[in-house]
Parts: C-alpha cells; structure tokens; sequence
C-alpha cells in the first residue's frame, strides 16, 4: 500500500517533468503551484482491553448429615452410655454429652498431642481416656444451643477431626462441625465459614507435644487469633483422614530438638483402647461394624466421586466444545472483518491513487491553458504592434503624397554649353636622367 508522503512526492515530480518538457520545446516559462503536503496526526493507539476478571468459584456446600447405621450407634451406646447420656439434637438426632464437663470444658482441652504418620494426633487423658478413643476420632463436636457441646456420631477415623491455624509462634486447634466432617469439604474457606474465631483455643509452639500441653491453654485471646492464618489441612486416604496440621519442622525449630514419631496402634475391644490411651499411647479404636460401616462409606463416597467426576468429565467437555464454538465463531467473524477491512483498504488505496492521478492530471492541463493564454497574449501584443507599425507606416506614406500634391510644379533652367579648359603657357619639364622621380 502507498505511503500518503510517497504519493504526494508522485505527483509533483510528475509537475517538474511536465515544466520541464515545456521548457525544452520553447514554450516559454513554467510556473509550477505545489500545494503543501498535508501533515499526518499522530494518533495514538487504542488502550489495551483490561484484563478479564478472575472469577473464584464458591466452596461447593457440604452434603446433608446422615446418620450411621443402627449396629454402629447401638457399639458405640454400649462404649459411652457409662460415661455420659443422649440427647436428641436437631438435625442430628441423637447426640452424646460427656457427665465429666465443666464449666467452660471443651473438646479437644484434656490430654495433648502426639505426631503419628497421619498427622498429629490427639491422646486424651485422665477421665477423658475413658471414652476419647471414640469421640475424639469419630463424628464431630457441636455446640447447640441451650445444650453445649454434645457429640455427633460418625464412622470416618480421623487422628483428630479439628481445624488448625498457626502464626506468631503459636499453633491453635479447634472442633470441626457436622457441616464440615460429614460434608466431606475441608477447604480453608469451608473451615471459617462454620468455625468461628472464638471456637480455637491456642498453645505456644514451644509446648507443642508437651505431655502437659493443657496447662498451657490460651483461650479467647483476639490478638494471637489476629496474627495465625487458617492451615487446615485433611485428606481421606484409604477411607480414613489425614489432618496434618502444623508443620512438625517448624515445631522442632522452635523447640530445638526434633519431636518423636509415634506409631498409632490399632484396638478392636475398648478396654484395650482405654488401657492404651491411659498410657498415652495414641489409638485407633476400630469396632468391627465400625471398620464394615466406614468402608462401605468410603466406597459410596468413592462411588459419588467418581460418578461426580464423569459430570465434571462431561461438563468440561461439553464447555470445550461450547468453547470451540465460540472461538470457531470469533474466528470466522474476524476473518470476514479483516476481509471487509481490507476490501476497504483496497477500495481507499484506490480512491487515493485515482485521486492522484486526476490531481496531477488537473495540474498539468492548467499549466498547459496557462502556457497557451501566454503565448494568445504574446500574439496579440505582437499583432497589435505590427498593426500600429503598419498603420504608423502607411500614415506616414499617405503624408508624404499629400505633401507633395500641394506643391507647384517647377520647371528646370536650360543648361549653358561648357566652354573648353585654357592650356598651360608653362608645361612642366620632363625629369632628367639620373634623377630620382
């Protein structure tokens, strides 16, 4: 495509050529009128589009409560009816409230941390050792109103179904909710949706896995909450969970020495679950119908997964395939815009070049009417002052014979005869010889 300076330059060599031309077949002067080239504005460019926005899909909500089959609920009366009693709490239905439970008791506040291979694990002491290796492993806690903490029964072993948080050297713990256990959605924003600040209470880093690490509580402090971030962490691996909690390198670097790895040992009856737990020793209390149920809820959460993954499987595809749609419509659209641009394009460079042309057409046909009315005047300048000269000449003619008719004729005098010349009395004499003439 030309460049508007490159046509421009065209168009007033093609002037000078013609000037020129007229000076060489002695035409007379040229005067060639060049307009000034229009100067191009800068235009700047249009600003970037702003970038899409990032849009965070919400946490999925957890799934509905479903209580454990009748064997598992009759084990665990048997299990926790000497040390506690039921209550029916809505929408739970039947709950468990510990007989040993202070004021200002809560879960998760009497016995201390041990790190296992699943992540830290909770041990509970004293009174609590009675009954811990089933409440603190299985269900969820839940603070109902006009109740208090009761227990929610469950069939998914965790080393401790709590929610973590960690910052300014201190590590802080608290009872995850039905909502969160049984929902199966454990991500950071689930967590603080259903746990509340005031739920966490919060020990040193230093008294980590301190076997008296319940003397060293804090409770309802803002400050420290304030300056710890949400870092819970659980999995389901095998049917069972996972929480790992605080990281165990940062504890050891704290406390400058590394924390024992303890194995979890497994108990079938519970007297030996509470027999273990009153060693400290951490344990999985494990039921036969217990393991029958959980696994059977594994497998239907397996089940769920996978039949939600294929919908998502389906789902991506058929957004691809929108997608592909889409952007084949973009395409196709924006080749027939750059089509249509270009056909402008085209049509523009047209226009300019016969725009062009018929300019320096214009401008040499007025040069040549201009050549032409000077040379018409020139003419006529000459056959004026011929005419005058003419007329100055036959003026002057017809004077003369005019002048001469008013004159009298003159007649001419007879001419006397010429008398002959007088000779010489004295001729000279001849030179003599000898002498020079």
């Amino acid at each position: 495509m030309m460049h508007h300076n490159e046509g421009w330059s065209q168009v007033v060599g093609a002037a000078l050529v013609a000037c020129g031309l007229a000076m060489m077949l002695g035409l007379g002067g040229c005067t060639v009128y060049v307009e000034p080239a229009p100067t191009a504005e800068y235009q700047s460019p249009p600003p970037a589009p702003p970038p899409p926005p990032v849009v965070v899909a919400p946490a999925p909500e957890p799934a509905p409560y479903e209580p454990p089959p009748p064997d598992v609920v009759t084990v665990y009366h048997g299990d926790l009816d000497p040390y506690g009693h039921w209550v029916d709490v809505a929408p739970y239905g039947a709950c468990w409230i510990p007989n040993y439970a202070p004021v200002g008791w809560a879960p998760y506040t009497v016995g201390r941390w041990v790190y296992s291979d699943v992540g830290w694990t909770w041990v509970s002491a004293d009174e609590e050792a009675n009954w811990g290796p089933v409440v603190y492993h299985y269900g969820s806690w839940y603070d109902a109103p006009g109740v208090g903490w009761c227990w929610v029964p469950g069939v998914t072993w965790a080393p401790a179904w709590v929610a973590w948080r960690e910052g300014g050297g201190y590590m802080c713990w608290a009872p995850l909710p039905p909502q969160v256990v049984f929902g199966g959605v454990f991500g950071v924003e689930v967590v603080n949706r259903y746990v509340p600040a005031d739920r966490y209470v919060m020990v040193d880093e230093r008294y980590a896995d301190d076997p008296n690490v319940h003397d060293h509580i804090v409770r309802n402090n803002v400050t420290i909450i304030n300056r710890t971030t949400n870092i819970t962490n659980i999995t389901i691996v095998n049917g069972r969970a996972v929480n790992r909690g605080v990281a165990v390198e940062n504890v050891e670097r704290v406390t400058g020495r590394q924390v024992q790895r303890v194995e979890v040992t497994k108990a079938q009856t519970p007297e030996d679950a509470r027999r273990l737990a009153a060693e400290g020793r951490p344990v999985v209390y494990a039921p036969a119908v217990v393991e029958q149920a959980e696994q059977k809820k594994a497998e239907a959460q397996q089940q769920r997964e996978a039949t939600a993954a294929d919908e998502k499987a389906k789902a991506d595809q058929e957004r691809a395939q929108r997608d592909q749609a889409a952007a084949d419509e973009k395409a196709k659209a924006d080749q027939e815009k750059a089509q249509r641009e270009q056909a402008a394009a085209d049509a523009k460079a047209k226009a300019d070049q016969a725009n062009r042309e018929q300019a320096a057409a214009d401008l040499k046909a007025k040069q040549e009417q201009e050549q032409a009315d000077r040379q018409q005047a020139a003419q006529e300048k000459a056959d004026q002052a011929k005419a005058a000269r003419e007329q100055a000449e036959a003026d002057a003619k017809a004077k003369q014979e005019q002048q001469r008719g008013d004159q009298p004729e003159v007649k001419p005098k007879p001419q006397q005869p010429k008398a002959p010349p007088a000779k010489n009395p004295n001729p000279p004499k001849p030179p003599e010889q000898g002498q020079q003439q």
